[in-house]
């Protein structure tokens, strides 16, 4: 799976995603935070990854904290942080198809879904 700039752990005091939990869920408790973050329930059945973040991302901390549990559990996955020239590549920046970092991003997701398909 490909794993794009993700929130993985709600349990993060993280400004206006406390106040969406809030919204979404009738009470907010550390139990329920963690039941819903995806960090807390990797196994090692979990599928190889690829983690992708950048630079200036605000969720790059999430990323890693991912990468560290999978590190923890001994998990297959790849990282990957992106950046550029001027190093403001931020959010979601895969989108913008006209940015060449975008560009490369993209191919190497689809080259690491490719080396699983022969």
């Amino acid at each position: 799976i490909a794993l794009n700039c993700g929130v993985y752990d709600v349990t993060e005091d993280m400004g206006s995603l406390k106040d969406l939990m809030k919204d979404l869920l009738s009470s907010v408790t550390q139990e329920k935070l963690e039941r819903i973050s995806p960090l807390y329930h990797l196994t090692k059945n979990f599928p190889p990854s690829l983690i992708m973040t950048a630079s200036k991302d605000q969720l790059k901390i999430q990323s890693e904290k991912l990468r560290d549990k999978m590190d923890e559990l001994s998990l297959s996955y790849q990282y990957k942080e992106y950046d550029n020239e001027d190093h403001t590549l931020g959010h979601v920046f895969h989108l913008n198809i006209r940015s060449l970092e975008a560009r490369k991003c993209n191919d190497e997701e689809c080259d690491f879904f490719h080396s699983f398909i022969q």
